[in-house]
């Protein structure tokens, strides 16, 4: 292939082609890198489209193309960029330009500094923000341009990656997502300012899109965007410069002591699988371990989708009496530590990409897997991107949001000390407000905690600092917050039904409007298709053909505080941009070096509802 691609109305010579990106001088371009393939994320060509009906292509790999120089001058102007999906292509284009001398400042996620506004637009992102029905591209792009775009799996055969198809179809592919982002891009309109403004589109009667059910009557023909919608837009948007910067600055690691837990788990591992393998199973089977439990008399049901199969989940196991079903239990647990750990051997960073994931609720970015990775190493690394439908954003290559507790002492803070910052019964908060629920929001205008409230309601005279109860009482709250019936209670709490139905009515009693807020979520969420959170941001629904009645019912519950409890954690988080910021895991925000919070900022980020962090210093993270 040539090195420069053209799509568009004009029948441009090499040289033409040269001439005119070498002089044009847009507002707005699109952006779409293409890689070998989702998990080997070398960038084989980049795409730009400069307007509506005219854009270009790249080849970066193995060939590169001769005129990468007019790629950088696009990529560093002016021009807002706009992607689908930001962050994986922002990620794909940093790891490439790295190789080159080229100043991305355009986004040079390392280079925009703290509370500079990035020249970024985000298609994916706005999908999300609405809820709208599909955000996938070429879904959008049939729905909302009537433009026919491909996916990937429609000019990819199974098990293929991209560079084993031809470069012409994938400068083809590539050229025709820019024009569809261009393209929605401008649909959408503006969502810098502070006012709402609709866009409309005409509805395409024809066809549809891969995987994607065609014309839906039920679909309205034109959008509101609120100013809140922009305000979560725009944060998510100022954010992601700051998680670029996360990504790649890493995690150090403290060498020995990976070594000294994998080592030590290793052998906890092995006595386990010896217990196992006397009573001739292997424990990572789930099909082995139920059948020697039914074998031994044990009484368990069958898995949702299968009669075939049988049902050894934690909440499962842990209702057995008999001892193997312990053994199976503790040899995942170890497992679980184990798989973060082998990452990191060998290494003194650790690295992670983060994404906004799938549900809309949290930050997202599991223990033997993971200590193996980081034997060895004094880094850790992982990745951070937006995923489908909501809020929350999720890490990759190195999930360390999930890392238990236990193993956070093998990171090393490069600076000496943490400085953690950790938002007080956030979510918990989040229902307070959201339901009005006096009870609930006299405790906590008083300098109170829900959770003790709850335990003095349910365990009257009980010490509020025994961890157990209250451990348990956190446990009832998140449990009766979210939806859940006498036997989830039970599951959870470990408690008798008897008494689950008891402390279930006294905190209906207790907290009537909390309670009647949920039900009203429980009802109107599955009809409405999406759930909105305390800044105005929706999150869409799992689509009803996928989800079980009971499942929806619960997310149209949950979504709300959970979104909303990422919004305040993202917020603060750009309160804080100038610190060090290494990772943030939930409602916690961890800082490399000791730092001074704007604690009164962050308690005030939302008008209606105070969000008291606590803070602290710390050798070891934990």
């Amino acid at each position: 292939m040539a090195s420069l691609g053209y799509l568009g109305p004009e029948s441009h010579t090499e040289e033409s082609l040269v001439n005119w990106l070498s002089s044009v001088t847009p507002s707005l371009i699109a952006i779409d890198t293409e890689t070998v393939s989702l998990e080997d994320r070398r960038v084989i060509g980049v795409g730009v489209a400069i307007n509506e009906r005219e854009a270009v292509y790249w080849p970066t790999w193995p060939s590169p193309s001769k005129y990468l120089n007019l790629l950088w001058r696009l990529l560093a102007s002016h021009a807002t960029k706009a992607f689908h999906n930001a962050m994986y292509d922002l990620h794909g284009l940093h790891d490439y330009a790295g190789t080159f001398e080229a100043d991305l400042e355009f986004v040079g996620p390392t280079r925009i500094m703290a509370g500079r506004e990035p020249l970024l637009a985000d298609t994916y992102l706005k999908g999300q923000i609405q809820a709208l029905p599909e955000v996938a591209l070429q879904a959008m792009s049939h729905y909302y341009l009537g433009y026919e775009i491909d996916a990937i799996r429609d000019i990819l055969p199974a098990k293929k990656k991209m560079t084993d198809i031809g470069e012409p179809e994938v400068a083809f592919k590539c050229m025709r997502d820019c024009l569809a982002t261009f393209r929605l891009e401008r649909k959408m309109g503006d969502w810098t300012g502070v006012e709402g403004h609709t866009w409309s589109y005409k509805p395409n009667l024809y066809g549809s899109a891969g995987d994607y059910f065609g014309y839906n009557p039920a679909e309205p023909t034109s959008y509101y965007v609120t100013p809140g919608m922009k305000d979560c837009y725009q944060v998510d948007i100022k954010l992601i410069p700051l998680l670029m910067r996360m990504s790649m600055r890493g995690v150090g690691l403290r060498p020995k002591v990976v070594t000294d837990w994998y080592e030590r788990l290793a052998e906890e591992q092995q006595t386990y699988e010896d217990i196992c393998a006397g009573e001739f199973f292997n424990p990572g089977s789930q099909q082995q371990v139920g059948y020697v439990l039914a074998k031994r008399g044990n009484i368990l049901p069958f898995t949702d989708r299968s009669m075939k199969r049988l049902k050894v989940d934690k909440d499962v196991l842990r209702e057995l009496d008999d001892p193997l079903a312990i053994v199976v239990l503790k040899h995942r647990e170890v497992s679980k530590v184990m798989s973060f750990l082998k990452h990191w051997l060998g290494k003194d960073m650790a690295y992670t990409h983060f994404r906004f994931a799938d549900a809309g609720t949290r930050l997202a970015s599991k223990t033997m897997s993971f200590l193996k990775h980081w034997l060895g190493k004094d880094m850790a690394y992982t990745h951070f991107r937006f995923a489908d439908a909501g809020t929350r954003l999720a890490s990759y290559d190195d999930n360390m949001q999930n890392i238990p507790k236990l193993l956070r002492v093998v990171f090393n803070p490069s600076k000496g000390a943490w400085s953690i910052a950790d938002a007080s019964e956030i979510e918990m908060r989040m229902i307070a407000f959201a339901s009005q629920d006096q009870t609930m929001l006299k405790v906590y205008r008083d300098g109170g905690s829900v959770h003790t409230d709850t335990q003095m309601q349910l365990w009257p005279g009980s010490d509020p600092n025994d961890k157990m109860i209250r451990v348990r009482a956190k446990t009832f709250n998140f449990a009766m917050s979210f939806g859940a019936d006498d036997d989830t209670l039970h599951e959870k709490t470990q408690l008798p039904i008897e008494v689950c139905k008891e402390y279930r009515g006294i905190w209906q009693a207790h907290y009537p409007d909390a309670y009647r807020w949920i039900v009203e979520q429980m009802e109107e969420g599955p009809r409405r298709g999406y759930t909105e959170d305390i800044f105005g941001r929706r999150s869409r629904l799992p689509p009803a053909s996928r989800s079980t009645e009971r499942h929806l019912r619960n997310c149209s519950v949950n979504y709300i505080p959970q979104s909303s409890a990422t919004s305040i954690v993202k917020r603060a988080m750009l309160l804080c941009e100038g610190f060090d910021q290494v990772l943030p895991v939930h409602d916690e925000i961890l800082v490399d070096g000791v730092v001074r919070f704007p604690l009164g900022e962050m308690e005030r980020i939302h008008p209606g509802v105070p969000t008291p962090f606590k803070s602290e210093v710390a050798l070891d993270w934990g």
